[in-house]
């Protein structure tokens, strides 16, 4: 269901002009408290899809894969959310603002030994981020992402990340 409805609104938002399509990957930092976990570190994929209402605003949705190697080994985090980025500048190199809200799945690992399946859980979170963009010298429509975000899930045991992503953005004109 959930790849039916991100195919149909990547159609839609494709299909008009000024949209874009950007992957990123991702270096995961937990918080150190006891009530997370301790899940240290991670490493994430994100793809995302938007449109850019004017040079400065663009809206778009969000997906993101995270895999986590602590202490809960083959604990993973998904999430779905909406995005909204505000650049303060219109130049070559372009700082940011954004936030991103959505629904965030964690999956905690069973134990075949004990006859434990996988459990999961849906929580909603929010994610403000900074980051800059720079224009390639590869391609006019071709920019450079980079961003330093902060996740917030409020989940049974809320879970806060920190993430550093850099990626490819590409804008159909």
């Amino acid at each position: 269901m959930k790849k039916t409805v991100l195919l149909l609104a990547s159609i839609l938002v494709l299909s008009f002009a000024n949209a874009q399509f950007y992957i990123e990957s991702n270096l995961i930092f937990t918080d150190h408290e006891k009530e997370n976990f301790n899940m240290d570190f991670g490493l994430g994929i994100q793809l995302n899809t938007g449109y850019s209402i004017n040079k400065k605003t663009d809206l778009g949705i969000s997906v993101q894969h995270f895999w986590f190697s602590g202490i809960m080994k083959d604990y993973t985090l998904k999430s779905l959310e909406c995005q909204a980025k505000y650049y303060v500048l219109s130049k070559s190199i372009r700082p940011f603002f954004s936030i991103k809200t959505g629904i965030f799945q964690e999956k905690f690992p069973g134990i075949p030994t004990f006859n434990i399946s996988d459990e999961f859980k849906n929580s909603f979170g929010i994610s403000p981020s900074v980051g800059i963009l720079f224009a390639s010298s590869i391609h006019e429509s071709l920019f450079i992402n980079t961003e330093l975000a902060y996740s917030h899930i409020f989940a049974e045991r809320a879970v806060r990340l920190i993430a550093f992503g850099i990626g490819l953005k590409y804008v159909f004109n």
